[in-house]
């Protein structure tokens, strides 16, 4: 039981207590926090398998009290009647159902989400919650957060707006002008309900705001929502590679990263050998960072795009050019001709005969 003589609450204020739908009342002093604690409280108190009340008068105080169920612990064995075989091998380990083994492959195939928050309790909750859905990591610290960024690209940053040593918008902005993160939805929470505040956002290149306190359900649909968007961008992406229209949609930054590969590829598109060491050298990132990014814009890996360009400078080629199947395969460097030719029929549902005719 924990008791206090403080101003108390209103049995509308009792209502709203555990929920994140309303601001909450301001304290004794004047203060005012972000309203998660109670809610965080019924949470704990919840899995504990515990109740959490409530009772308060106005200008007398509150009281709040926790129940838990009592629990028989049996008493530990006497070393007597405890045997350890020494010759039994232990039994082997149970094998994995289909069940347990596709849902471990449905986690390893999770969008990842980073949080970067100061406050500590409000980034493990929402941590805690988000990690239902999502791989999910969370950082305090704003340098910490975009240092991890950078190194691991994830799928959408829920970032905080008011933070010392860098505020969100500056971490934003740091962000959106590196082309290695250039492409990563970004959603700003704040306490702030300023119309102000949310065109500095905007204008720094956020793609959602949230305004503390929220309900967490949706935030979750937010993400979702920015997750689609950008699911339906990299098919885009793909369908139209080579062409303008397939960088329609992107930011300057990813337009350019991706002309770039482009251009990479194109200027050496004759070498059947072509790889990720010379195009990490040449756009001046790590094989991990390439991957990623390239995966974030087409959803494909690096080699699977590589393959599209070829195959959409060869149809190019067959149109405009006077040239024989065989000696397109040469030119965007396929070594064989019959697997040219396989991967063209599948890739346009045509051999390269018949689209030269």
């Amino acid at each position: 039981i924990v008791k206090d003589n403080g101003q108390g609450m209103t049995q509308e204020q009792l209502a709203s207590l555990f929920s994140l739908q309303k601001q909450p009342a301001r304290g004794t002093a004047g203060e005012k926090g972000a309203g998660l604690g109670m809610v965080i409280c019924n949470e704990y108190a919840s899995l504990l398998g515990s109740t959490l009340t409530v009772t308060s008068t106005p200008s007398a105080g509150t009281t709040f009290s926790m129940t838990f169920k009592a629990k028989h612990i049996p008493e530990p064995s006497s070393p007597e009647k405890e045997t350890i075989s020494v010759l039994s091998p232990p039994p082997p380990p149970m094998e994995e159902t289909d069940e347990e083994k596709n849902e471990a492959g449905e986690e390893k195939k999770k969008e990842h989400i980073v949080v970067v928050d100061d406050d500590q309790t409000f980034s493990l909750y929402l941590k805690d919650y988000l990690k239902k859905h999502f791989e999910v990591h969370s950082f305090t610290s704003p340098s910490a957060g975009l240092s991890f960024i950078k190194q691991q690209i994830p799928d959408v940053a829920v970032i905080d707006l008011n933070m010392p040593g860098m505020d969100g918008i500056t971490l934003c902005r740091h962000l959106r002008e590196d082309r290695l993160t250039s492409h990563i939805p970004l959603i700003i929470l704040t306490s702030h309900d300023d119309d102000s505040f949310r065109k500095e956002g905007f204008m720094a290149g956020i793609d959602d705001y949230l305004t503390k306190p929220f309900n967490e359900e949706l935030l979750l649909v937010r993400i979702r929502n920015l997750l689609d968007i950008r699911n339906a961008l990299r098919r885009k992406t793909m369908k139209e590679l080579l062409s303008p229209q397939g960088m329609e949609g992107m930011n300057a930054a990813d337009t350019d990263f991706l002309q770039q590969f482009t251009q990479c590829v194109m200027e050496n598109i004759t070498d059947a050998q072509l790889g990720i060491d010379h195009l990490v050298e040449k756009l001046s990132m790590s094989r991990a960072q390439l991957y990623r990014k390239i995966h974030a814009l087409t959803g494909q890996g690096v080699y699977e795009v590589i393959k599209v360009i070829r195959l959409k400078e060869a149809a190019r080629l067959l149109s405009e050019e006077n040239l024989s199947p065989s000696e397109v395969a040469y030119k965007v460097g396929f070594k064989n001709v019959a697997h040219f030719s396989r991967s063209f029929t599948q890739f346009f549902g045509v051999s390269p005969g018949k689209y030269k005719k």
